[in-house]
Formats: C-alpha cells, structure tokens, sequence
C-alpha cells in the first residue's frame, strides 16, 4: 500500500517529461531497507514506464532515503546534462539511514539539482529536515498530503513545473554576470529582497 496511487502517479510524472522532450534521461530508485537503482538513466520512456509498473509494496518497515540521496547526488554530478531535478516519494515509513542528511543536501546542491519532495503522511525527522530546507534552496518544491489519493495529481503538477521552467541570464557590457545577484524590488524604504542567484 499504496501501491496502485504509486504506479499511477509516478507514471504520470514520467509522461509528463518526455512528453515535453523524448531525450529526457530518467532512473528510478527505491529506498526501502536499501538505496538500489532500479533503472539506470535512460532516455526510453516506455523501459521507466515498465519498471514504474513493477513497483511492489516493500515488506521492509523502514527506508534509507538519505543514503539514495547522496548516491543519486553523485551520479548527478557525474553528468553533462544542463538540467537535473530530484523527485523523492516519503509515504512516512521510517528511515533507519546512519548518515546526517547535510551530507545528503551537500552532494544535491553540488549536482546543480532541483530538489522535490511529495510526502504522504508524516515524515521522519532524518527526512523532515531534507523536506523543508532542500526545496527552497535548491529551486524544488515540497508537497505535503494526507492521504496517497492525491499522488497522481501531485506528481502531475511536479512534472508540469519541471517541464515548463526557464534559465535566465543577465548579462551587461561585455557578457554574462559572474558572481552572485541578488534580486529584489523596492517600493519606497521598503525592499523586498529574493534569493541570491548563482
């Protein structure tokens, strides 16, 4: 359980991309009892659809998501792609990692991933920590429900925001603007100041 609201949702997710681009590069990894790459990176929607429709319901009581993170951190940074996000799943099942999740937002921040956590239920605080300081900083979201009914459509609109965002650069004089930005608006003594851009 929930395994139908899983599959269902996850595969929406997966159409969504590579309905926006066929060249997408997906892999699929579970993290119950153990962090195991279930597909490898591939552009074939219909090979991630297959292994989404294989997913079973772990008989393990508790997960290692931090560890997945950190080792899907890794593999990230390994690749030339432009684009990279992280899409994680918690249906509050405990998390029985050893590993401080810094670790894990180290090696997500250091791939250049976007970070979006879809949590059913209540979290674990090992993963509580993860959920709430990760999307922010990194560009991500966090989608917190009650019941899984509502995957399908969570993951839904995390799949439209992944295909629809847009890289923008500031340039002056002679090219590109190296170093931070800070972006903001101001309306009399007040200023409203957004996140530092990198």
């Amino acid at each position: 359980y929930p395994t139908r609201e899983m599959r269902d949702g996850l595969a929406a997710l997966v159409k969504a991309v590579y309905a926006d681009n066929p060249e997408s590069r997906v892999s699929l990894m579970e993290y119950a009892g153990a962090a195991v790459k279930t597909e490898d990176y591939t552009n074939n929607g219909d090979k991630i659809l297959k292994a989404v429709n294989r997913l079973v319901a772990s008989q393990r009581s508790a997960g290692v998501l931090v560890e997945g993170l950190i080792d899907t951190g890794k593999d990230l940074q390994k690749s030339k792609t432009s684009r990279r996000a992280v899409v994680t799943v918690s249906l509050g099942s405990p998390d029985d990692g050893e590993t401080q999740p810094r670790e894990a937002a180290i090696e997500v921040q250091k791939a250049g991933a976007s970070f979006w956590a879809v949590v059913v239920g209540a979290s674990a605080p090992v993963r509580e920590v993860l959920f709430e300081n990760l999307p922010p900083i990194t560009g991500g979201r966090r989608i917190t429900m009650v019941a899984p009914t509502g995957l399908v459509q969570a993951l839904t609109n995390v799949g439209a925001a992944l295909t629809s965002q847009y890289v923008v650069s500031f340039e002056h004089g002679d090219g590109p603007v190296s170093g931070n930005l800070q972006a903001g608006a101001r309306r009399g003594d007040a200023v409203l100041r957004a996140a530092v851009i990198r």
